[in-house]
């Protein structure tokens, strides 16, 4: 159970990192997240990126975009395709 305890607040840690994330963005008067769940391919290439940077340069804050992309994406699908 300590396991599943462990999992649950990197999930919850990592969900506010997001969250911190969109709303910066949004203060800061970004608005391309709308050009994400337009054009796929367009995300598909952004979120790939990001990743490599994240992983590649260590940078969290790539890491978090790039979850955010995926969730953009994810959230964009039809709700049956969702899973």
């Amino acid at each position: 159970m300590e396991v599943t305890k462990a999992f649950e607040a990197a999930i919850d840690e990592f969900a506010e990192a997001m969250k911190a994330r969109m709303l910066e963005m949004s203060a800061d008067g970004w608005t391309g997240w709308e050009h994400v769940t337009t054009h796929h391919h367009n995300g598909g290439m952004r979120l790939l990126r990001n990743a490599a940077q994240g992983v590649v340069k260590e940078d969290r804050i790539s890491l978090v975009d790039t979850a955010n992309l995926a969730m953009m994406i994810w959230r964009n699908l039809p709700s049956e395709e969702r899973g």
